[in-house]
């Protein structure tokens, strides 16, 4: 800034995040100065998915201010995207494939449903098995991603 203030000088004078943003700070230094993605979007400051990403924001805090995976995907690995927190069926919307998706550490369960399960989808016993599934999944996948032993080895 030309008159030479700092960022968490005028932050601390009382100025807004929209006030900062307009007076030419970058989503980088508004980052540094702890500034989340979601704060900058709320306070209705326009950057661009591009501009955010070279402020260094992770897929992670895109995700918190309300980014899809199909406008993440091909920015960041598929891995990143699956650790920020994306379902399954997120990306699948986005429109990533199975085999990319069991690339990236999603796991799949096929399991037959009984009769009662298909009459009730709602069932407790179903909530469970996904729960648990999904749960057990999550552990191998992040065991794999460690490095250490798991039921489940992943290519990635």
């Amino acid at each position: 800034m030309e008159a030479g203030y700092l960022l968490g000088d005028l932050s601390d004078a009382g100025f807004s995040i929209k006030e900062l943003g307009l007076a030419g700070f970058s989503p980088e230094e508004l980052r540094e100065n702890g500034f989340s993605a979601q704060k900058l979007i709320e306070a209705g400051l326009l950057y661009s998915l591009a501009q955010l990403i070279s402020g260094h924001y992770s897929a992670k805090e895109l995700q918190e201010a309300g980014f899809s995976p199909r406008s993440l995907k091909g920015v960041f690995p598929l891995r990143d995207l699956r650790r920020a927190g994306f379902s399954y069926m997120d990306m699948k919307e986005a429109g990533i494939s199975d085999s990319a998706l069991r690339c990236a550490g999603f796991c799949f369960f096929i399991r037959e449903e009984s009769p009662e399960e298909m009459e009730n989808p709602d069932s407790e016993e179903r909530e469970d098995f996904t729960e648990k599934s999904t749960q057990t999944c999550v552990e191998e996948v992040e065991a794999s991603d460690s490095g250490k032993p798991a039921g489940l080895q992943l290519k990635g």
